[in-house]
Formats: structure tokens, sequence, C-alpha cells
């Protein structure tokens, strides 16, 4: 009785809180996510593109979406203005060609919407928002889940293994670091770092290396070794990061 009476008190407040136009709380987009980086125009462009996206391009309201035409190219003028700092040049690039492919389509549709082109300003929304959430995305961290995966094999080696002289863990997480390193190659980059494609693989393969020493002094039993080239590796690990991630 009691597990009900609070479960209809909970649905009631969930009700109460749609009439007043208070839902559950959404996830930031990346537009929402790049301006509290300070990056502010994202936020200004997600303003206009949020009520096409989310109301009249559902909707079919073709004479909203007409009308968004001219406020989306003055929305992107603060983007087209930003000058964001990236860690490596490959990084500008491809932020600037993300850049680059949204004006192009900005500038597509306000041309149809100046026409009174209905159906081709409905037709291009998706690719629109599509290429916003990209370019904004462009200006955040990079997710690499692979990497984040040796990533944490790695600090179990260097923090729990080795000060534990635990060789079975050791060797054990040795192997599984080699089989991760291995399975990177170009086609498990990510976008971002497609640019960067020849100097990431460079830095891959020394990664590879090291792992490939690790493992042939666990199999020879020579800790000194290991604890050297572990070393380089937990360094060259975080120094990828640090530069293209």
């Amino acid at each position: 009785m009691r597990f009900l009476t609070a479960l209809l008190l909970i649905l009631s407040l969930f009700t109460v809180g749609l009439i007043a136009g208070e839902g559950p709380v959404k996830e930031n987009c990346p537009g929402d996510q790049a301006a509290e980086q300070g990056l502010n125009p994202f936020g200004t462009f997600h303003e206009v593109i949020a009520p096409a996206w989310h109301q009249a391009w559902p909707a079919k309201d073709y004479d909203a979406l007409i009308a968004a035409g001219p406020k989306f190219e003055e929305a992107f003028q603060g983007i087209a203005g930003l000058s964001p700092k990236f860690t490596s040049e490959g990084r500008q690039k491809y932020f600037e060609n993300c850049r680059k492919q949204l004006g192009e389509i900005i500038a597509t549709y306000a041309q149809a919407a100046r026409d009174g082109d209905k159906e081709k300003v409905y037709d291009l929304l998706p690719a629109l928002h599509s290429g916003f959430e990209k370019t904004a995305a462009a200006t955040m961290k990079i997710e690499y889940k692979q990497l984040d995966g040796i990533a944490v094999t790695m600090d179990l080696i260097m923090n729990k293994h080795l000060p534990d002289n635990n060789h079975d863990g050791i060797t054990g997480s040795t192997g599984t670091l080699v089989t991760k390193v291995d399975a990177l190659d170009e086609e498990s980059l990510p976008d971002a770092l497609t640019w960067d494609k020849k100097a990431v693989m460079t830095d891959i393969a020394r990664l590879k290396a090291i792992a490939t020493q690790m493992k042939k002094c666990c199999d020879s039993d020579d800790m000194d070794g290991y604890k050297t080239h572990a070393t380089e590796f937990d360094r060259k690990l975080k120094a990828f990061y640090e530069t293209y991630l």
C-alpha cells in the first residue's frame, strides 16, 4: 500500500512537471557543450535550430522552415568567426572542414528559403542539423574507445600489478595490452584523427613496438627491463592523449 501511494505521488509530480513545461532533463547537445566551453556562437545557433528541428520539421511547418533560412545565415556568422585552439594541425583542419561543409549547406538552405522551395528546405534540414552537431563536436575532446581500453589495462599494470609485484597479473595484463594495441589500425581511428593519420599511425606503431618489448621481458622474466619499457609506454600513451585527443 505504501509503495502504491509513493508511486502515485511520483506520477502526480511528474504530471505537474509536464504541465508546467518541466519535462525530464535532456542531455546537452554538442552545440550546448561547445557553448559551455566558451564557444558561445554554438549556443546561439542552437537556439535558432532547435525549434526548426524539434517543432517545425516534424510538423512539416514549411512557413517556419522557410523563415529559418536567414536566421541560420545570421547565426552561422558567429561560428564562422571562431578561432578555437587545437592540439594538432590535423584537428584544426578537421574542424575547418566540418565548418566549411556546414556553411555550404546553410547557404544552399538559405537560397532555397529565398526561393520559397518548401520541399528543399525540408529535405536539407536533417543534413544541416547533422552538420551543426558534427562541427560543434569537432571542437571537443575526441572519444577513442579502443585507446581508452588500453589506458585501463595500463593503469592496472602501473598502479596495481607492478607495486604488488604480481607476476601473474603482469603477465596476463601484458598479453591483454598487446592484443589491444595490435587492434589499433586505420579502421579504428575516429574521424577527427583521419586528418593526422600518418602521424597518428606512426605513434601507434611506437606503442606497438614497446608493448612487444614488454611481452618479451615478461617471457624472459626480466622485470627490470619490463619496468623500463612499461614506464616508457605509459609516458607515450599519455603524450598521445595530450597531442591528439
